[in-house]
């Protein structure tokens, strides 16, 4: 447990040493990557009418999945944010800075954004038939927090580019 906190204060350390670009880069990827894992990011929610509705809306009320069992672009989202956080602890501790890297830091960022926004995109919306009405909603710490997140980590990314150019 002593390692760990040791650890855990040292990796913060390291942090707050990084300037201001970095941490919004490792910060947001960091928040799309767990948040997306640990919690759900779509809700499903089914409501029945009728004589049996009370029954079934008691069995199969609400149902939810995580980022990475949704589909092929939750699981996209979720390793381009990986990959960006790999990518970027790679470069740092690397003798030889690359030139692709920004580019590659910023295509992974990117990616994730675009991921989870195609997620929201496919995942569907409301609907109502007879007797029956399915809500979609993507919720807050699965998806809009991540999404955000990543948004926040191309910005920064981007604009490092554009400064740099």
């Amino acid at each position: 447990m002593e390692q760990a906190k040791e650890g855990i204060a040292s990796g913060v350390a390291t942090f707050k040493k990084l300037d201001l670009h970095s941490q919004i880069y490792l910060g947001g990827l960091a928040i799309a990557f767990l948040c997306s894992v640990i919690f759900d990011v779509i809700s499903v929610t089914v409501k029945v009418d009728g004589p049996a509705g009370a029954f079934l809306n008691n069995i199969t009320h609400r149902a939810s999945v995580t980022a990475a069992s949704a589909g092929t672009n939750g699981m996209l989202a979720v390793l381009a944010a990986a990959g960006g956080i790999g990518l970027w602890i790679w470069n740092r501790l690397a003798k030889k800075k690359e030139p692709w890297v920004p580019l590659a830091l910023a295509g992974c960022a990117g990616f994730s954004a675009l991921m989870f926004l195609v997620l929201m995109l496919r995942s569907g919306s409301s609907a109502t038939g007879p007797g029956a009405s399915v809500d979609v909603d993507m919720t807050l710490l699965g998806f809009w927090l991540p999404f955000a997140g990543a948004i926040a980590a191309t910005f920064v990314s981007v604009k490092k580019i554009a400064t740099a150019a």
